[in-house]
């Protein structure tokens, strides 16, 4: 199992990060924790493995000069030393210290969104690379695009409302923005620029054949969006 906090057990990271930093994201792990209790509740399926991200993530694009957005938290395919396909969800921790609770819990509930549109590509054998963003705003539009409906996977209507009011065009929360860039990057905590098409992920064909679903719940929901799918193709 994947420790939440195993980043700042890191001598590196406990060097360059202050101990107030510290403290606050171990307090407030538990918004985290109260996140993925209320979307386990309303998909009646397991959260995936997660852990909380020290260095935060800018992106940033070319075409876009002096524009650049943090990802607060990111959905990651990765392939282990066995060969085996993981998703996993990578929280920053800036969003962990600054993010009202329910932003937080926004956020956890759009990347299980992501979670759940992986697992139904690798499973399906249907992955393909995305095309790559060449801005932040398209960046962002790209991410809204690749999910699940939330309301295929969630029996909760005020957590569906929370997403779609708190994601139309990517995280939009101006006062966690405003915080991260004024408390976290200015006073130059742990930070690094990413570029847009950077936000992807290099999976090798034999660890997407081997991925295997074990959660029961998960593998029902996906025969019930594929079948929902194949529906509404024929009508078309």
């Amino acid at each position: 199992m994947m420790k939440p906090l195993y980043r700042f057990e890191e001598e590196k990271i406990l060097a360059i990060m202050p101990k107030s930093i510290i403290k606050k994201v171990q307090t407030r792990i538990k918004f985290v924790e109260k996140g993925i209790e209320r979307v386990e509740e309303a998909s009646e399926m397991k959260y995936p493995l997660y852990y909380i991200e020290p260095i935060l993530p800018l992106m940033q694009s070319k075409l876009e000069v002096g524009k650049s957005g943090a990802l607060f938290a990111r959905t990651i395919p990765i392939t282990t030393t066995n060969n085996e396909l993981k998703i996993i969800i990578q929280i920053s921790a800036s969003l962990v210290v600054f993010g009202l609770s329910g932003t937080i819990e926004g956020v956890m509930a759009h990347e299980f969104l992501h979670y759940v549109e992986y697992a139904k590509k690798f499973s399906s054998g249907n992955i393909t690379s995305h095309e790559t963003s060449t801005s932040v705003y398209q960046s962002m539009y790209s991410d809204r695009c690749h999910l699940v409906n939330p309301k295929s996977i969630f029996n909760n209507r005020t957590l569906i409302n929370l997403i779609n009011r708190k994601f139309e065009t990517g995280l939009m929360d101006e006062k966690l923005n405003k915080k991260t860039e004024e408390k976290w990057i200015k006073k130059k905590l742990p930070h690094k620029y990413v570029r847009p098409e950077d936000n992807t992920n290099a999976i090798s064909s034999t660890s997407i054949f081997n991925y295997k679903i074990t959660d029961h719940n998960l593998k029902e929901k996906l025969k019930e969006i594929e079948k929902n799918e194949f529906k509404r193709a024929q009508k078309e």
